[in-house]
């Protein structure tokens, strides 16, 4: 009787376990999407302020400025969520 308490006991752990592991994964999948997701947006900021005239000389327009991407940018490829 005592084995198969033992037994129950060490099932339950390694199903609460697996669940745990299971859970953290999916908010792993789930952060990295979102981060994914802020990055692409960053870029598209950042490429929206450039143009390129028929000789090929690339301009920015008056309001860009590159220090708020490049904070985001590390920011995101450090892993924290841009709020």
């Amino acid at each position: 009787m005592f084995n198969n308490f033992r037994s129950s006991i060490r099932r339950f752990q390694k199903k609460t376990r697996e669940d745990k592991e299971k859970e953290i994964q999916k908010i792993r999948e789930e952060k990295e999407k979102e981060i994914q997701k802020l990055e692409e947006e960053a870029v598209n900021q950042y490429i929206s302020h450039f143009s390129i005239d028929r000789q090929g000389k690339v301009t920015t327009d008056d309001a860009f400025d590159a220090s708020q991407f490049e904070e985001m940018w590390a920011m995101s490829t450090l892993g924290q969520i841009i709020p």
